[in-house]
């Protein structure tokens, strides 16, 4: 996204000294990063907050039409939305090793099938900028983003929120609560980050946003099964001996919709706060999804199985006014591994050369997304056996490989189905045309991610 070039964005007189500041930072970005001079605007503070389990087309600052993110879509207004963010992979543990070290998962290799940690050798975002002098702090309601997976490298201070059978949204509360006390104290630029497991499995939102999405009429059964649906009903589902029928998979739908409208207001509060201490527009504030979630198509539930366009697509908005274009939609193909170079850019830190991600400020156009996933783990795999109760499940135990263009999305699975969606006619993904656009598939095949 070239700076103050996207289409919507409204124009916003610069005070002379920070505009000079500006053009002399974009020529200083030419040089090699060890040649770079200090930024000559002071370092923002950055917050980069993580949606789990998030999709962008649920969210209607992307284009849902339920009104679930009014928050956002009023912070957005500052902001540049990003409607085409693709994940690298389907699951928590690789997407946020991607997003902290803006490398894809065959590179930093924290990938189902290979090896369940990152490994230290690879620096990450919170390190680059701990380097550069900022205070980091992390909290976290996903168990994943721990040492256990070696995604708290860098981080000085860790607080895990999860462990709590507690309505989730105040579990959002108290991580608000926890980062602007921390905040308050770390002195000097901070970089925060967050990650919100509301939208993830089971389901259950605050009654207030419930009786805004739920269908009249939804048996009160209904919802009280949907609000308690996860593991192993799940993988029952997605192995087909568990069916679920139009009235469950509307409540299951609505009830998502809810999660993610409560974390909206979560947001909102937050947001409000830090510009009521003056903080907001001194801070870079990015806001993601991880990966998404099925709720239904071609049978699954849940984000296990599948790398298809439900599960990759995810929300983005990137906020900082004065720098990043405000109120303005880029409807061009971005990635999460693009989210460190452009925090590392504004920051005014180095950005390592060989980053698969590109800094959002460098253009957007002609980015390709890739993402993978490995075979099925052993446990999983008996598990998903078991709730098949005699099916026939090898299809979902294999690996997928798949790479979006903008258009066409190519998805391998590792016993060589191929399936091809032209995402402008059928974003959903419904129509196969792997047999009838053979060239399309193989010119795509020859950009899928390696497996090793």
């Amino acid at each position: 996204m070239p700076l103050r070039t996207v289409q919507g964005f409204r124009p916003r007189r610069l005070p002379m000294a920070l505009a000079g500041a500006l053009v002399l930072a974009a020529a200083a970005w030419a040089l090699p990063a060890a040649l770079r001079p200090a930024p000559l605007r002071p370092r923002p503070n950055i917050l980069l907050i993580v949606l789990d389990t998030t999709r962008a087309d649920r969210c209607s600052v992307i284009g849902h039409d339920r009104e679930t993110t009014p928050g956002l879509a009023a912070f957005a207004a500052d902001a540049t939305v990003y409607t085409q963010a693709w994940s690298p992979a389907g699951w928590t543990a690789p997407a946020h090793a991607s997003l902290f070290t803006g490398l894809r998962p065959e590179r930093h290799g924290l990938w189902m099938g290979h090896r369940l940690f990152l490994d230290e050798a690879h620096t990450t975002l919170a390190e680059r900028l701990a380097a550069a002098g900022y205070r980091t702090a992390c909290f976290t309601a996903n168990p994943v983003v721990s040492g256990e997976f070696g995604l708290i490298q860098g981080f000085e201070h860790v607080e895990g929120l999860h462990g709590t059978h507690a309505p989730r949204p105040p579990v959002a509360h108290r991580a608000h609560e926890r980062l602007l006390k921390w905040t308050a104290g770390a002195g000097g630029p901070w970089f925060a980050f967050v990650n919100h497991m509301e939208p993830h499995l089971p389901y259950t939102p605050p009654a207030q946003h419930t009786a805004r999405f739920l269908r009249p009429g939804t048996p009160a059964e209904v919802v009280t099964a949907m609000r308690a649906f996860g593991h192993p009903v799940t993988l029952a589902v997605c192995a087909g001996s568990r069916v679920l029928d139009a009235v469950e998979r509307a409540a299951l739908s609505d009830l998502y919709d809810a999660e993610i409208a409560g974390l909206d207001a979560q947001l909102t509060h937050l947001f409000d706060r830090l510009a009521a201490r003056g903080d907001l527009d001194d801070t870079v504030v990015a806001v993601v999804g991880d990966h998404g979630e099925n709720l239904g198509e071609r049978g699954l539930v849940g984000h296990q199985f599948s790398l298809h366009r439900s599960v990759l697509h995810v929300p983005l908005i990137v906020r900082y006014p004065g720098v990043v274009a405000e109120g303005a939609r880029e409807d061009a193909l971005v990635r999460l591994e693009d989210v460190p170079p452009t925090l590392l850019e504004l920051a005014g830190v180095g950005v390592p050369r060989d980053l698969d991600g590109v800094s959002l400020l460098r253009g957007v156009v002609g980015r390709v997304a890739r993402a993978i996933q490995g075979p099925v783990a052993d446990g999983t795999a008996h598990q998903l056996r078991v709730a098949g109760a005699g099916r026939d499940v090898r299809h979902l135990l294999t690996g997928q490989r798949s790479v979006f263009d903008g258009r066409h999305h190519l998805i391998q699975h590792a016993d060589g189905r191929l399936e091809l969606y032209d995402l402008e006619a059928d974003p959903a993904e419904t129509r196969n045309l792997a047999r009838s656009h053979e060239g399309v598939a193989r010119r795509l095949a020859a950009s899928l991610p390696r497996y090793d």
